[in-house]
């Protein structure tokens, strides 16, 4: 069919290799050792933000009323069962778009910040208080950029995981979705060690923060 494709004996070492590297598709099987197919696909919905998540097609011999459901409930996204039909894995990969690449060419996807998550925390929170909790932001989130810098120059990739997962986290809580995944993908390169990559990553990071941080400013105007 033209595809390249990787094995993985049990949904750890799915997740495992997820974490070493970006895939368009999962064949999932749906009964494996260690960890099944549903609890792998509710980890990988759980920790890999949308743009950034494979489509997730479950494979099972199962063809019980509510096994389509199950599958769907726990962030897989197609259902075909054994034996497969080519057709039918044909029929469901077609559906599956290979996620783009970033360039610098291309256009910003939506505000830095979502105006109605926003909104919703600071009804929560409060005007004043929220207003703290940006500048803890704006304390951190350099600090966090350049401990994933000192970690490419020290060859510690622990550190840019850390780092990238505060980040991700705190950046998620405002609703700043490109930067979250942008730090989603230097946490995964922190714990598969592939810190060569990071500090291209990190200066876009950089750049998207700025631009975040001007986006807070403006909503806290509003």
């Amino acid at each position: 069919m033209g595809y390249r494709a990787d094995v993985a004996a049990n949904g750890l070492e799915a997740l495992a290799a997820l974490e070493r590297q970006s895939y368009d598709v999962v064949l999932m099987d749906v009964q494996m050792p260690e960890m099944d197919g549903l609890e792998a696909s509710r980890r990988i919905k759980q920790n890999w933000p949308p743009g950034a998540r494979p489509r997730i097609i479950a494979m099972t011999a199962n063809a019980m009323q509510g096994d389509r459901e199950k599958c769907l409930a726990a962030g897989m996204d197609d259902y075909i069962t054994k034996p497969i039909r080519t057709e039918a894995l044909v029929s469901a990969l077609s559906q599956t778009q290979p996620k783009s690449r970033p360039t610098d060419s291309q256009p910003e996807s939506g505000p830095a910040v979502n105006p109605k998550k926003f909104e919703s925390l600071r009804q929560t929170m409060g005007a004043d208080f929220i207003i703290e909790v940006i500048e803890v932001f704006n304390e951190d989130a350099p600090k966090l950029l350049q401990d994933m810098q000192h970690a490419l120059t020290t060859n510690d990739a622990d550190l840019c995981r850390r780092a990238a997962h505060s980040l991700k986290s705190n950046s998620a809580e405002f609703g700043a979705v490109k930067l979250s995944e942008m730090a989603q993908e230097l946490e995964i390169m922190g714990k598969a060690g592939r810190l060569a990559e990071v500090s291209e990553k990190v200066a876009r990071a950089e750049a998207e923060y700025e631009i975040v941080k001007k986006a807070l400013q403006d909503l806290t105007k509003t």
